[in-house]
């Protein structure tokens, strides 16, 4: 080495980008449009994280994140389905887990000048949010892949499946349960019990 810093190793350092409200209109355009296909999926993965994680660190109005979540239908690569099952099961989590009567700071969901809500405010979101999720994403995503995989499915078509397999389930999606309970039964019938 001559002193000079790897320019690889640079570029693999991970960092969140917070645009001003102008920019993230546009990429909540782009990203509910066929437009998105002209950024690679690690990026669309990468935008989808950095707004609901800026949102719910105050640093980002919570609309420009939740305004995403329309254009997830479209998706359906890999790392995108995986970047935003886990920002929103983050939300999901924080409005299912903060003890009733509490309040915390969510960046103002509807308003900048609302800053705290109450917790019973915020669980009456959260059983509408979860059906929105199931009606207008994972269900249409779950009926597009199935359950089952076939026997000449590449690696990321399982991937995928499994990803939006494990989602729908965790949203009650009924074809997903049923799925899931007539395989359990399946393998119940079948297992050998010692005694």
């Amino acid at each position: 080495m001559n002193g000079r810093p790897n320019n690889h190793l640079m570029s693999a350092v991970p960092m969140r980008v917070n645009y001003d409200p102008r920019k993230w209109f546009m990429i909540t355009d782009i990203m509910a449009s066929n437009l998105r296909i002209t950024l690679d999926p690690i990026t669309r993965a990468t935008l989808f994280d950095d707004a609901l994680w800026f949102a719910r660190t105050n640093r980002l109005h919570y609309s420009f994140a939740l305004d995403l979540i329309p254009g997830l239908k479209f998706e359906f690569s890999a790392p995108v389905m995986e970047s935003s099952r886990q920002s929103l099961h983050h939300l999901e989590a924080m409005l299912r887990n903060t003890p009733e009567g509490e309040e915390f700071s969510v960046s103002a969901l509807f308003d900048f000048s609302l800053k705290w809500f109450s917790i019973i405010i915020l669980k009456k979101f959260l059983k509408p949010f979860q059906e929105y999720l199931a009606r207008h994403f994972v269900e249409e995503a779950y009926t597009s892949l199935g359950w089952n995989h076939g026997p000449d499915d590449e690696d990321e078509l399982r991937l995928r499946r499994a990803l939006i397999a494990s989602w729908a389930c965790s949203l009650n999606v009924e074809a997903c349960v049923s799925s899931a309970l007539a395989d359990y039964r399946s393998w119940l019938s079948r297992k050998k019990w010692v005694s």
